[in-house]
């Protein structure tokens, strides 16, 4: 921003690499770098001196600068700069160390290499950075920097220079949203362009397509040019919001458009060189009324519910529906014809009536979605909760006087009709000031209506400026007949600027009212209306237009944004609050004001003339002569008679003149005496019938000036025959005019003022030039003590209320902030009116509309905040949504509705066989007769022959999708031909068609016409579509399900695989396995369904030794009789468990005996269960587990089982080992839950079997962190050896661990960490599926694997800004464990801090376990503040703390009180005795704060808790059970005070190592602090038992035991 190279030039063409100096600073001009160093010029300025330290050497075809142009370019950039010359580098034989720069003062140009060689670089200029703001010419500078030393540059001076005049920019639009297809026009000042093909427009990244062929450039009104562009229906952006941006091409208007560098230029019409370039979308400027910092404001508006401002939106747009109408159960396809539709069905939305209709096909042009029924539920509108319209609003127009009644049907024809979907302030096609939409100049009056949406729950204040009038209408919710007027332009406002003055909402107000009479029904701004967001309000705007120029504004100020909620539930927070109020400010306006405090004197001459006593010969009253003068002394003679009128003395005056010889002509001219030309003349008798004239000169003083006129009478001409002589005539001065306008003021807020304004230079020498006043009020910007910064901008009041040098009124909104970009409630503005001169005036300020920073306001509504009416007549909206962007209509017409009709509507009467008796079921082949009526218009089905075209559009489905019923024939009988040929009724039809294969079970028939639609679904017979399976394929598998089986027969295809049981268990889906697993498995036939078998519910798990172990289908007794084991193992798993008696008896042995029973069952009846022991020399365990599982048959995956096997059926899990003497095999039976009616029958059978179930008996490691990659170790049985087409795919916790060895009773996999983050689980089972088996069991002790990488608690949660705080986190999965390979994607343990303001902070790790990372945070002593120290009150706070501990120890039993009666913070603490304390205070506070947990445990409860803001966090929990369980948070507390509380000397090494640390080596201070842990007192009685030390080891093993 300081420019610190623009004056600033290369002493050296080329060289090694050098040392540029500056005073005593050194710049490093390393050839790595391509500018010199900002840091360092930053502060060398203009006046320091450049010189060289490095010697130079010479080199080889030095860089040389010879010519630049153009010569100037846009402020925004965007220039293409060609620059000729030497020994640049070029792109093709570029070395990857070199490096070529080039520079527009201090500023980048960016190379294009495809246009550069040795003699020339093409470059595009960056923006100057200050927007329409002209700069000094600028040097050119090429550097080069080579791999080998060498440095070279050149420079241009004044070469180039930023010109706000070739700055394009855009500041009328004709619509601000769109769709493909659609002509756009935009406005603004291209000064230099001639041709419409010079100008590139894009919304976002794309083209709107210009062309001067097919859209001529026009408007020409100076400087501004009228382009129009098309959005081309393909190569669109996407449905959302986006800006817009204009470019000059760089084409010679003298040689017309090529491809060279030689072109990138314009010329001005005087031939002069410009680059021009790219340009912003901006308000019209107001070019002298404002700061220049202000006069490139964002055009844009705001999305308020994100806060992201856009120019343009791009949404999907509905021009015709096919068909119109349908019946009124769908089943159609609605095809919809429009534009901007996405590509992608999925991101299509559509809905007909607020009924979602399912997109099948979708092209930026067209989409096709099947109607459902007019009976389903509508999905409302997610802002709104009714049913959806389009966005936009609906207007009529008709001649200005016709009648418009509140009936439609009542008033006349209107002239137009038509949708406002782009924006809703309507405008025209010829520009800013032309917007007669129809093209008519004549009177007429447009009404616009449907529904206002608030984005917001706020306040909203509507504003209404327009020409001739408008009258704004709001309703209190969607009912039109709520409509109240809310605002009213009651006349035209004729400003300058009315298309973004802020003035027009103004100026037509009465001159002195206050701010609140500027608000109400009959102004121009509303009163702040509070609007539920989301809610639908109807809403109209009546514009009546006359002749000429129409235009019409409509703004809002959305006010009460902090905290306001928006549709999804959530509300903004302050913060989002003022980043609103900053793209949109809601700035405060007010009016500097010069008026008159009463009558001003004007200059007034009287004249006298008595009536001649004689006359003429001639009869006629003898002349004088009147001498009219001024004070230059300049006089001319004006010949009077007694009979002058008033008038004809008046035009005398003012004809008086003077000859003056023109040197230029060579003749003379007529020259007027007077000045002032408003003479206004009166004529009068007195009482003497003397003829009085009153001569008023009306106009102002000139500064200096003491009078208009000097009048005098020379005489009268003596008559040629009288007797009498005349009555003398006389003139006298009456009055002198009031002394004009002068001096100077000041103008200013608080504190800070204006430079003086002299008056009369800024109104311009006609007095009313506002635009000068305007100029010199905003000229600077205004800088109080306080540090801010205000603008003021000015706008024109009202011309009337201009007069010369005696009254103006002028309009200034008050801006703060460097970037004049806040909105605060301003003071009035202060006026120092001492040095001005005015005689009869006042110069006063007024307030017209305080200042929001909580607020925003736009001066264009977004057209999505409004949406259409419903429409009439029982249609049905069709709306359109495209990622989320609501559509639109097309705008010249009435929105396109659909229509459910009930004379469409098929009806199916009954299903038959052939013979035509009811029929109930049917197989696959089977025939089915339907006798259905109104399928097609009368005069269609009178005839075989005429509704024989009609069947193509006819079809018959079973259930929805389950099976078709095709080969439609017509079976309808010649009776029936006859009787619809002779009826007047719908005709009535028998069909005829065959079933085709599906899935089984009970269905609906249903009948659809492609034309009509379906038949009533809730009247529809229905059937069964019968079921058969012929084979299974394998007939057996793993009792642990998971294998893959093959089903043959009818009514397979499309079935649920849940559907099918064995043994009552249901079957699951494929789409379970991975996608390795689906892709080794072959897809079935349309006759075949694969699905994979469920485990066994009736399993039983062998002990280890089971010689004794005996087991009958339905047991009365399981023993176990061993006499030398010293333990019995029984598992037992079945759907039904009815056994009196279970026993298990252990004699004569030796060593312990340990005796388990583990039961799974869904009916567990058993009266008796005994473990006995007898003869054991040891101890003796006996125990039983029972779990008690309800039957289910919903459907279940394969790892719905599989992941939890053992919890899902309540399994414990031993050791299975098949015995060596047999195979345990259990035959199912396979039943179908579809057709209902036949579900009991069986079938098939399917066997599962022990020796084809895998065994999964331990996995190692247990225990590895999700961090890192690992192998890990399963050992068991049936896991076969490679084989292509056996796969065998692993997984533990739900990831993939990738084979790498295997063997039948061993397998290692490769599990990699989990990444990018954990895993939502911290581990799981072990999972093991094998192709030709299915899935393993897996043994008890392998069931879950511990793998996660956590953060539990972090202790201390405060630390000096200056770093050095050792930091302890505990968690889970922080180091590699045993049986890891290798790191995987993270080589050592990294931590972190970001700190609130987004300032990361590393913390370098010390120490590390599985559970624990101690690190050392970093941080800069300069960031640290110190507060200073209360001595008094830290001993105070000391002694509190003692003598609370000592309380604590003597407590004992006490219970715990919190103080109910206590206020403010008191209410925080608890009361133990009569001492308060802080429950979250004492949580990390040693011997007290553990006394204080171990009475908060003894005391068993705490009075009136339940408010406690520490008993609702769980933190009172916590404190209760500190003393049993060690808190983590406790035990870093301990470890931190120990550590950072040693005094040894050794402990604080010196200060002056390299890192400064003030505790020496990280590994020595850790070892310190582990020591001092060792010194802690001895845990009491209940503590926990010791927590393993940390891995590797430290010298001293930390003992977290003795931690209480």
């Amino acid at each position: 921003t300081e420019a610190p190279f623009a004056d600033l030039t290369p002493a050296v063409a080329c060289g090694s690499p050098s040392i540029v100096t500056a005073g005593s600073r050194r710049c490093n001009l390393s050839g790595a770098q391509t500018r010199p160093d900002l840091s360092c010029t930053r502060s060398m300025r203009s006046a320091l001196s450049l010189t060289l330290v490095a010697a130079l050497v010479a080199c080889a075809g030095a860089v040389t600068v010879v010519n630049v142009f153009p010569h100037r370019g846009s402020t925004n950039g965007g220039t293409y700069l060609v620059i000729e010359g030497s020994g640049f580098m070029q792109p093709a034989d570029v070395n990857p160390w070199d490096a070529q720069a080039v520079f527009v003062g201090a500023i980048p140009c960016d190379i294009q290499a495809h246009y550069t060689d040795s003699s020339r670089i093409v470059c595009i200029t960056r923006a100057s950075g200050r927007p329409f703001q002209s700069s000094a010419r600028l040097p050119v500078t090429v550097q080069f920097f080579g791999g080998l030393g060498e440095a070279a540059s050149s420079t241009l001076s004044d070469a180039f220079y930023y010109e706000a005049s070739s700055t394009p920019a855009l500041w009328w639009g004709k619509a601000w949203a769109g769709s493909g297809g659609d002509v756009l026009s935009f406005s603004g000042p291209l000064v230099y362009v001639a041709s419409a093909d010079q100008i590139e427009i894009r919304i976002g990244e794309s083209v709107c397509v210009t062309g001067q062929e097919e859209h001529p450039l026009k408007n020409y009104i100076g400087s501004q040019r009228t382009v129009d562009c098309v959005l081309p229906a393909n190569a669109l952006p996407l449905a959302g919001n986006y800006n817009v941006s204009v470019r000059a091409k760089f084409l010679r208007s003298d040689l017309g458009e090529c491809s060279t560098p030689a072109c990138f230029w314009l010329t001005d019409p005087g031939g002069n060189p410009s680059g021009y370039g790219l340009g912003p979308v901006i308000l019209p400027a107001n070019t002298g009324r404002s700061s220049s910092l202000l006069q490139a404001d964002w055009a844009g508006t705001l999305d308020i519910t994100s806060g992201s401002a856009y120019h343009f939106t791009m949404f999907p747009r509905v021009d015709a529906l096919t068909p119109l109408t349908g019946g009124l159960y769908g089943g159609m396809l609605l095809t919809i014809t429009g534009s901007s539709f996405s590509d992608m069905p999925l991101e299509n939305e559509v809905t007909v009536g607020g009924i979602l209709c399912a997109v099948e096909s979708a092209s930026p042009s067209l989409l096709t979605c099947r109607l459902a029924s007019s009976t389903d539920s509508p999905t409302l509108d997610p802002a709104t909760g009714a049913r959806p319209t389009s966005r936009g609003l609906l207007y009529r127009t008709y001649l200005k006087n016709d009648p418009l009644a509140a009936d439609l049907l009542a008033r006349p024809t209107p002239t137009a009709t038509g949708v406002l979907n782009a924006r809703i302030d309507w405008v025209g096609s010829n520009g800013v000031i032309s917007n007669n939409l129809e093209g008519n100049n004549g009177l007429l009056t447009r009404e616009t209506v449907g529904y206002f949406v608030p984005p917001l729950n706020a306040s909203y204040s509507f504003y209404v400026a327009g020409a001739v009038s408008v009258v704004l209408e709001l309703g209190t919710d969607d009912d039109i007949s709520s409509l109240v007027t809310i605002a009213t332009s009651a006349s035209s406002v004729s400003l300058d600027d009315f298309a973004s003055s802020p003035a027009a909402f103004y100026a037509n107000q009465p001159i002195s009212a206050s701010p609140s009479e500027l608000m109400g029904p009959t102004t121009q701004v509303s009163l702040p209306i509070p609007l539920v967001v989301g809610r639908r309000y109807a809403i109209r705007y009546t514009h009546k237009m006359g002749f000429g120029s129409e235009w019409l504004r409509i703004g809002a100020k959305v006010s009460q944004l902090t905290g306001a909620a928006r549709t999804d539930g959530t509300v903004t927070t302050s913060a989002e609050a003022r980043l609103l109020a900053r793209a949109a400010p809601a700035f405060e306006v007010q009016t500097l004001q010069l008026r008159q405090t009463g009558t001003l004197r004007r200059e007034t001459h009287e004249l006298r003339i008595g009536f001649p006593t004689a006359k003429t010969s001639k009869g006629t009253s003898s002349p004088f002569v009147l001498t009219v003068g001024n004070t230059a002394g300049y006089a001319a003679h004006v010949s009077v008679t007694a009979s002058v009128t008033a008038n004809a003395l008046g035009t005398a005056i003012k004809g008086a003149s003077r000859l003056v010889f023109d040197a230029g002509t060579g003749l003379t001219k007529s020259v007027a005496i007077l000045g002032c030309q408003n003479v206004q003349v009166t004529r009068a008798l007195d009482v003497n019938g003397t003829a009085v004239f009153q001569i008023v000169f009306a106009c102002v003083l000139s500064a200096g000036q003491s009078t208009h006129a000097v009048l005098s009478v020379l005489g009268n001409r003596q008559p040629t025959a009288s007797t009498l002589d005349d009555v003398a005539p006389s003139v006298a001065l009456l009055n002198a005019g009031s002394a004009s306008l002068g001096g100077s003021f000041r103008v200013g807020l608080k504190d800070a003022f204006s430079e003086p304004i002299n008056v009369r230079s800024a109104l311009g020498s006609s007095g009313t030039d506002w635009s000068g006043l305007g100029s010199a009020l905003s000229a600077q910007a205004l800088r109080g003590s306080d540090g801010m910064v205000y603008w003021l901008e000015v706008w024109q009041g009202l011309p009337s209320r201009f007069s010369t040098f005696e009254s103006f009124e002028v309009y200034v909104r008050v801006r703060t902030g460097e970037d004049g970009l806040s909105a605060i409630d301003a003071p009035l503005l202060n006026l120092d009116t001492d040095l001005l001169q005015a005689d009869g005036l006042d110069l006063r300020t007024r307030l017209i509309e305080t200042g929001d920073p909580d607020a925003l306001w736009l001066g264009r509504l977004p057209a999505e905040w409004f949406r259409l009416p419903e429409p009439v007549s029982g249609a049905a909206s069709v709306v359109v949504r495209t990622l989320g962007v609501l559509g639109g209509v097309s705008a010249n017409s009435l929105p396109p509705a659909y229509t459910w009709d009930t004379s469409l509507t098929p009806e199916l009467i009954n299903v038959t066989d052939a013979s035509g008796e009811p029929i109930s079921s049917v197989a696959e082949g089977g025939a089915l007769y339907l006798k259905a009526k109104n399928l097609v218009p009368l005069a269609i089905g009178i005839s075989a022959t005429s509704f024989a075209d009609a069947l193509t559009g006819l079809s018959v489905e079973l259930g929805d999708g389950a099976a078709a019923c095709s080969e439609l024939q017509d079976a309808t009988p010649p009776e029936m031909y006859l009787a619809n040929a002779n009826g007047s009724e719908a005709p009535s039809h028998v069909l005829a068609c065959t079933v085709q294969p599906g899935w089984a079970g009970m269905h609906k028939v249903h009948l659809l016409s492609v034309s009509r639609g379906k038949a009533d679904p809730m009247a529809a017979p229905e059937i069964e579509l019968e079921i058969s399976i012929v084979s299974v394929e394998p007939e057996a598998g793993s009792a642990a399900g998971g294998t893959p089986l093959l089903f043959k027969g009818d009514g397979l295809r499309g079935l649920q695989c849940s559907q099918l049981l064995i043994g009552g268990s249901p079957c699951a889906e494929l789409t379970v396995l991975s996608t390795a697993a689906l892709a080794a498995i072959e897809v079935g036939a349309p006759k075949e369904l694969r699905c994979l078998s469920p485990p066994s519910r009736d399993l039983v798990v062998i002990p280890s030794n089971p010689s004794n172990f005996s087991l009958d289908s339905n047991p009365s007794d399981i023993t176990n009789e061993d006499s030398n084991s010293s333990s019995s193992s029984f598992n037992f798993v079945s759907s039904s468990l009815n056994s009196s008696n279970f026993n298990s008896t252990s004699t004569n042995s030796t060593n312990s005996s340990t005796n388990s029973f583990n039961f799974t069952s869904s009916s567990l009846n058993s009266s008796n269960f005994n473990s006995t022991s007898t003869n054991s020399t040891n101890s003796s365990t006996n125990s039983s587990n029972f779990s008690n599982e309800t039957d289910s048959t919903a459907p279940l995956g394969l790892f719905d089982y599989f992941p939890n096997i053992m919890t899902y059926y309540g399994w414990t899990g031993v050791a299975l080992e098949v015995p060596a003497t047999g195979v345990a095999t259990t035959t199912l039976n396979l039943t179908a839950l579809q057709p209902p009616s036949t579900g009991e029958v069986v079938r098939a059978f399917f066997s599962q079997n022990s020796k084809l179930t895998p065994v999964v008996s331990s996995v190692t490691p247990l225990s590895v962190s999700a961090a890192l990659s690992s192998t890990i170790t399963l050992s068991g049985s049936g896991f076969g050896v490679v084989n292509a087409s056996d796969l065998l795919l692993v997984t533990i916790g739900g990831r993939t661990c990738t084979l790498r060895t295997r063997a039948d009773d061993e397998l290692t996999c490769w599990l990699p960490r989990a990444s990018p983050t954990p895993a939502e689980v911290s581990g799981g089972q072990p999972v093991v599926w094998r192709q030709t088996l299915g899935s393993a069991l897996v043994n008890g002790s392998a069931t879950n694997v511990d793998s996660r990488f956590e953060v539990h608690s972090v202790f201390p949660a405060t630390g000096s800004r200056a770093g050095g705080t050792l930091i302890t986190l505990n968690g889970a999965g922080f180091v590699r464990m045993a049986g890891m390979e290798h790191f995987e994607g993270m080589e050592h343990l990294e931590v972190e801090l970001e700190m609130p303001d987004e300032v990361v902070t590393k913390c370098t790790v010390v120490d590390v376990s599985d559970s624990r990372v101690t690190c050392r945070l970093g941080g800069a002593v300069s960031d640290m503040v110190a507060a200073p120290m209360e001595h008094n009150g830290h001993n105070d706070d000391m002694g509190r703390r003692r003598r609370q501990r000592r309380r604590l120890a003597d407590a004992g039993e006490e219970e715990l009180m919190t103080d109910a009666e206590a206020v403010d913070k008191s209410r925080e603490h608890v009361e133990l005795g009569g001492t308060r304390f802080n429950p979250v205070d004492l949580a990390g506070h040693g011997e007290q704060g553990r006394a204080f947990a171990r009475s908060l445990q003894k005391s068993g409860r705490v009075h009136g808790a339940a408010q406690h803001p520490a008993f609702k966090s769980g933190q009172l929990e916590l404190l209760r059970q500190w003393p049993t369980k060690p808190s983590p948070v406790a035990q870093a507390a301990a470890i931190a005070r120990r550590h950072l509380s040693a005094r040894e000397a050794d402990d604080c090494e010196s200060s002056d190592k390299p890192d400064n640390n003030p505790f020496g080596d990280e590994r020595v201070a850790a070892a310190k602090g582990r020591r001092l842990l060792n010194e802690l007192p001895p845990s009491p009685p209940n503590s926990p038992p010791p927590i393993p030390p940390p891995s590797p080891p430290p010298p001293s093993p930390l003992p977290f035991n003795q931690i209480p």
